[in-house]
């Protein structure tokens, strides 16, 4: 495995009342990754949050692996945005100091 922590998705599944199969249906559609070890799937720790964001979304407004993908697009495109303005004015209230 690459460096990083993992979690055993067995471990995930049952402390988030998942099914495996859920898990593979995310993978399939792209949504998450996984990796394999020793015939065990393993999970990376540092997407917790976004799966966790997944299975609020499945399993509390009952929407589907598309529309899951599509939230989730538009949320990192929003992220991205975000960054961006506030790149930007940074920049502005650094021209604004120089005069």
């Amino acid at each position: 495995m690459t460096s990083g922590r993992y979690i055993l998705i067995r471990t995930l599944c049952a402390s988030y009342e998942i099914s495996p199969e859920f898990m593979d249906e995310l993978y399939d559609h792209g949504l998450i990754e996984y990796h394999m070890e020793d015939n065990e799937a393993f999970f990376p720790e540092e997407k917790l949050s976004d799966l966790e964001r997944m299975i609020r979304l499945h399993n509390d407004l009952d929407i589907n692996l598309a529309g899951i993908d599509v939230i989730i697009n538009l949320m990192d495109r929003m992220s991205g945005l975000q960054k961006e303005l506030e790149e930007v004015r940074n920049r502005l209230y650094l021209l604004g100091d120089e005069k």
